[in-house]
């Protein structure tokens, strides 16, 4: 059984273990860690699971969300990360749709991804509806999903400084 739950300050190290795990590096888990000391996450949620031998939990998954700046309530979701021997199990598609449903919640108008269409359109993220905004991530995987009714005005998007550091 899969628990998400936001994440807490006991968990960062095993957080970091996890996302070098599942990316087979450090970069992306150094990105969280930057986010994290700027205070630029919105939600840091994790997935574990028990362990029936010895009644503890294991995190097998973690996603962030990010402020972006912009005129608007906007977040950035980067990175989802799931411990490679739990790939393929549904917990990256359980993380996407608990963060998305926390941003919902907390009134979020819109939510950027980059990374593949095939993937990310499963949840409602679309091309045509991140071509309007302008950031240094606009191209052909830059997608977003509308979070309200209300398709928020295009302007610029700035990222937080730790992507720009991760480039």
């Amino acid at each position: 059984m899969i628990t998400i739950r936001a994440e807490q300050r006991k968990d960062i190290a095993g957080v970091r273990s996890l996302i070098s795990d599942a990316f087979g590096q450090s970069d992306e888990a150094q990105l969280v860690d930057d986010l994290r000391q700027n205070e630029d996450i919105a939600y840091s949620l994790v997935a574990e699971i028990a362990d029936t031998i010895n009644g503890e939990h294991l995190l097998v998954g973690h996603i962030v969300l990010s402020n972006l700046q912009a005129p608007y309530r906007a977040l950035a979701l980067a990175p989802v990360s799931v411990l490679s021997s739990f790939q393929r199990q549904g917990i990256g598609s359980a993380l996407i749709l608990a963060a998305l449903d926390c941003a919902r919640a907390d009134g979020f108008e819109i939510v950027f991804v980059l990374g593949n269409p095939q993937y990310y359109s499963k949840f409602g993220f679309s091309l045509g509806d991140a071509e309007p905004y302008e950031c240094d991530y606009s191209g052909p995987h830059f997608m977003a999903i509308l979070l309200g009714k209300v398709l928020p005005q295009p302007s610029r998007l700035i990222y937080p400084k730790a992507f720009l550091d991760l480039e």
